[in-house]
């Protein structure tokens, strides 16, 4: 998604226990199960619920700059419908995923919010905690996905980013939702994933697909690669697969892959940490 794009997130205010409703919609692939939504706090959450659960695992998905639900976008409703364990999908907005408190998110920022009340809702509502819960992220939600697994490696062991926001800071002069947080690109800088790589605790799993031909994220998620590379942390680099750059098919055609490559991993990470 372009950083020109801007779409608002409608967001309900409620007090006490989550508001659970339930989201009329058609399934194209007549998959087996419900879009449910949650008012957690002051914001939504949107989650496929699967009728038939194959495993006591879940998928947490960060969506892009244009906060659009993913049961709104056809080309990628499909895709996680036809995912046998529940996709949580939190709604947070233009906020590029921060750890650090903002407007919107005072007490912790977005990723703050995703640990202390939307893991703990999917712990609730489908009895799944981490490490069984797996992380996919595009665009500016692949740069929150990859934040949220080097900060807590062993609670998010497996991750996929598709076209990560890597390099988010150097929109800090020109992006509101930046430079109402950040005083500069320096400090903008510090917070991004690439800095907060641990040479000695990583998660287990990760998966970095972007297309040559991005004109804003390539770079950011070469040098991500490369740094992954020299300190000897294994890692998936996804190579081209869509010959012309086509965002939206690149973007369907990955996010297909990484629901598979998280689907394959979570076991496994969860035994090597000794999870039962």
């Amino acid at each position: 998604m372009s950083l020109s794009d801007s779409h608002s997130v409608g967001r309900q205010r409620t007090n006490g226990s989550p508001r659970v409703t339930f989201l009329e919609l058609q399934s194209p692939l007549m998959s087996s199960g419900n879009w449910i939504r949650a008012t957690l706090g002051t914001h939504l959450v949107e989650a496929w619920s699967p009728t038939v659960r194959t495993s006591a695992e879940a998928i947490l998905f960060l969506h892009d700059l244009d906060a659009i639900a993913p049961s709104q976008q056809a080309h990628w409703r499909g895709i996680l419908e036809a995912s046998p364990v529940p996709v949580i999908c939190p709604l947070a907005g233009r906020s590029w995923w921060l750890s650090l408190p903002t407007a919107e998110f005072p007490e912790g920022g977005p990723l703050g919010w995703v640990r202390s009340q939307v893991v703990p809702w999917i712990e609730q509502s489908f009895h799944v905690q981490p490490p069984r819960i797996g992380l996919i992220g595009i665009g500016m939600g692949g740069s929150g996905a990859l934040n949220l697994a080097y900060r807590a490696a062993r609670q998010f062991p497996v991750v996929a980013a598709i076209s990560a926001a890597v390099d988010f800071h150097r929109y800090q002069p020109s992006e509101p939702a930046l430079s109402e947080v950040f005083e500069s690109v320096e400090a903008a800088r510090q917070e991004t994933a690439t800095l907060h790589l641990h040479p000695l605790n990583w998660p287990l799993f990760q998966r970095i697909a972007c297309h040559p031909a991005d004109p804003f994220w390539y770079e950011g998620c070469e040098r991500l690669a490369s740094k992954l590379g020299s300190s000897g942390i294994p890692f998936d680099l996804e190579t081209v697969t869509v010959p012309a750059f086509e965002r939206d098919l690149y973007e369907s055609q990955q996010l297909r892959l990484s629901v598979d490559y998280v689907l394959q991993n979570m076991a496994s990470a969860a035994r090597q940490l000794g999870v039962v």
